[in-house]
């Protein structure tokens, strides 16, 4: 199983890597290095499977998830709904508890 995840920022406080298919950015504090002070890929391979990534697809436009949060383009019909199981289904004022 191929995983997309990249590493974004190597910063001093934290490593920042990114899931190229939902854009959801994930955080470490340590992180394994080979000699050469880079990333292990044993550690690339860790982060994309502790990774649970939400699919940002949707049906109606190009819909982009921006720190967890889906954003629809404008006049989407789904903007209004939320994604279960894989479909878009109108809110529920359970939805906003």
């Amino acid at each position: 199983m191929a995983h997309n995840i990249q590493l974004c920022d190597d910063g001093t406080m934290d490593t920042v890597f990114q899931c190229e298919k939902c854009s959801e950015e994930i955080r470490y504090s340590e992180v394994d290095r080979d000699d050469d002070g880079c990333v292990t890929d044993e550690f690339f391979e860790q982060v994309a499977d502790d990774h649970e990534c939400e699919d940002a697809s949707c049906n109606q436009c190009e819909a982009l998830m921006i720190q967890g949060l889906y954003c629809h383009e404008t006049g989407c019909p789904n903007t209004k709904k939320v994604k279960i199981d894989g479909e878009w289904v109108a809110r529920t004022d359970e939805d906003d508890e």
